[in-house]
């Protein structure tokens, strides 16, 4: 008993997930099954517990550990909705979660949410008994884990029409832990979209799925990001069943030293009688070059297709034109470091952007699922195309992590958007842009436009379903707002603002971050948000019987 009181109190966040995070989270909670075992326990007549503890008569292992239940709930934000997870940071394959756990928690909490993960259906416990669960209604979660540092936005019913887009923001500071602050996963139409490697015990472990680069981020002047938890700056859900918007934003101040501002601005836009699609703008400020890596589908064999880019290809590795590739080693990983991890992505193409790179990863299968991405960066941006080491191809038999030589034979296509600054001239100031739509058989976004707004405010136009779409993006990449911006008539102040107009009229409207968005005939206002200093806290971390921030 002490022991269980003393794991909850000290190795876990306080929104419930285990200190090294998601892969080890799930073998913790498959040590978990104690409590079951406990349940019904009576001290023997006569025993005189510990001094501290009291004596048990008929224990309730999950009244007496309440928090257990965030416990086993820290793992739901990660999990697909085909039961698959995302792999991030060391995380292999089956080990994130058990399924038959979560039908015992959903018998012994009659918790809705871990009954869904597991089945839309009657669930049972253990022993056959129903569960006070009873028929599960079909329903979208969005989910923040604020300690531990993950996000993740979902729409639409069911495993083969859920969009979900996740986003990491944690502190990258145990040995589990990879350099991947606000790296993007992405899910859609039954499949995983935008991969995370997870673990390996081959000699890549930390020259490759573990470094910034193997990851849906941005990679400043080559360098691995510094530890450093992020900032939450704001989460936005809306689980309603009409259409919406739904977006989060975080900071990671410390990635970088030499950057002033690196955050990352996700939405999942929902409109009137249109695909949901994600909508991704990533700010960065300072160091010389910024490189915004993307990574498809990992599980199996995909196509990648670019237009708008003249591809030219290069010998050599991203590294460069006349460094080799850095694999073919063997081993645990623990004996092998690079900083040249560049140099594991090989079959080099590259050329300018002009003004949007269309780029699309479709899986090989036959089933037509894909992603559309349609890269918005600013003038001056070189892309490249390669292949990188694909720890997760299923082969038949189950994803690769520990077998080198299918790591180093099986490869995956990634892309890098680069700005680069000259030296003597001012430090770089980067905001790309993405929209990124799942589809079976061909996309439905019919146009895509970056919108310079002013005062270094940006937006994207998207045409879709006869409506046009206006995502846009005021913050300043540190916690607050840039002032006002305005383009074809759409007048906007904040951090993030959103509206689709049909013939004109506004069908969906969306403010984060105090301001205006107007345009003719139309107009909503909020008033900035309050920022105030958090002195002390009561409640569950002091025994008060209130959750204040004072």
């Amino acid at each position: 008993m002490e022991v269980f009181d003393l794991l909850l109190t000290n190795s876990f966040f306080r929104d419930g997930m285990w200190f090294e995070r998601c892969g080890y989270h799930g073998q913790t909670c498959n040590f978990w099954r104690a409590p079951e075992a406990l349940r019904g326990y009576t001290d023997p007549p006569g025993y005189a517990p510990p001094k501290g503890l009291p004596r048990f008569e008929r224990l309730d292992p999950y009244s007496r550990w309440p928090f257990l239940r965030d416990v086993y709930r820290a793992t739901l934000p990660l999990v697909y909705p085909n039961k698959d997870c995302w792999y991030v940071n060391d995380t292999s394959t089956g080990e994130f979660w058990d399924e038959s756990l979560f039908r015992l928690l959903a018998a012994r909490y009659g918790d809705r949410d871990m009954a869904q993960v597991v089945r839309n259906d009657l669930m049972l416990g253990p022993g056959g008994e129903k569960s006070p669960v009873g028929i599960v209604p079909e329903v979208t979660r969005s989910w923040l884990l604020p300690a531990a540092g993950f996000a993740t936005l979902r729409t639409g019913k069911g495993a083969s029409e859920q969009v979900a887009a996740m986003l990491t923001f944690g502190d990258a500071s145990t040995s589990h832990d990879h350099s991947d602050g606000l790296s993007l996963g992405l899910f859609g139409k039954g499949r995983e979209l935008a991969a995370d490697l997870g673990y390996t015990h081959t000699y890549l472990r930390y020259s490759w799925p573990a470094t910034t680069a193997s990851h849906n981020t941005v990679v400043v002047d080559g360098k691995l990001q510094e530890h450093g938890r992020g900032d939450l700056v704001y989460f936005c859900p809306d689980e309603g069943p009409a259409p919406s918007v739904q977006v989060v934003e975080a900071t990671m101040p410390r990635a970088y030293p030499s950057a002033k501002a690196y955050s990352r601005c996700v939405s999942v836009v929902a409109p009137p009688g249109a695909t949901p699609y994600v909508v991704d703008f990533f700010r960065v400020e300072g160091g010389r070059q910024h490189d915004f890596m993307f990574h498809g589908p990992a599980t199996h064999k995909q196509r990648l297709t670019v237009e708008g880019v003249k591809l030219v290809r290069r010998p050599g590795t991203l590294q460069g034109a006349d460094v080799p590739y850095a694999g073919g080693r063997r081993g645990t990983g623990s004996q092998y470091t690079t900083k040249d991890w560049y140099s594991y992505i090989t079959d080099i193409q590259h050329g300018r952007v002009a003004k949007a790179a269309m780029c699309r990863w479709e899986y090989a299968d036959g089933s037509r699922v894909g992603l559309s991405a349609v890269f918005l960066p600013a003038q001056g941006s070189e892309l490249f195309t390669g292949t990188a080491p694909n720890l997760r191809l299923d082969d038949g038999i189950k994803s690769n992590y520990h077998d080198a030589k299918a790591i180093d034979r099986n490869r995956m296509p990634v892309v890098c958007i680069r700005r680069t600054s000259k030296a003597g001239r001012p430090s770089l100031e980067s905001v790309f842009v993405s929209v990124l739509e799942p589809y079976r058989g061909r996309p439905a976004i019919q146009q895509v436009e970056r919108l310079e707004m002013g005062n270094g405010l940006v937006g994207v136009k998207v045409s879709a379903g006869g409506a046009v779409h206006y995502i846009l993006h005021g913050s300043d990449g540190r916690g607050g707002s840039r002032g006002r911006g305005e383009a074809e008539g759409i007048r906007f102040s904040g951090q993030f603002g959103a509206v689709s107009l049909k013939e004109g009229v506004p069908e969906l409207l969306c403010l984060v971050g105090g301001g205006e968005l107007s345009g003719p005939g139309w107009r909503i206002e909020h008033p900035p948000n309050i920022k105030a200093k958090v002195v002390a806290i009561t409640g569950d971390l002091t025994g008060e019987k209130d959750n204040l921030l004072v």
